[in-house]
């Protein structure tokens, strides 16, 4: 699987390790530094995105990502579109 994480501190740093353990792939890292890479260019492709940033920022970077559907990492939009 395709995976984006969305704030890279210690557990950012813990669920890349484990989900290349598992066989899956880091494709986009998100972070205070790049969170002007959350856009559906770089989201392209990606099948998860796991967020772990702070409680501050966690509502803006979900909801650009769901603003992305195109980008083909959300299949869940009409959920979204209810919220």
């Amino acid at each position: 699987m395709k995976i984006a994480l969305v704030g890279y501190g210690r557990m950012g740093h813990e669920i890349e390790e484990i989900a290349l353990k598992r066989g899956h792939s880091v494709d986009l890292i998100i972070d205070m530094e790049n969170i002007s890479d959350l856009n559906a260019e770089k989201l392209k492709g990606i099948e998860a995105v796991i967020e772990f940033s702070s409680p501050d920022a966690a509502f803006n970077n979900i909801k650009a990502c769901l603003e992305n559907e195109g980008s083909g990492c959300f299949r869940y939009n009409r959920l979204a579109q209810r919220l």
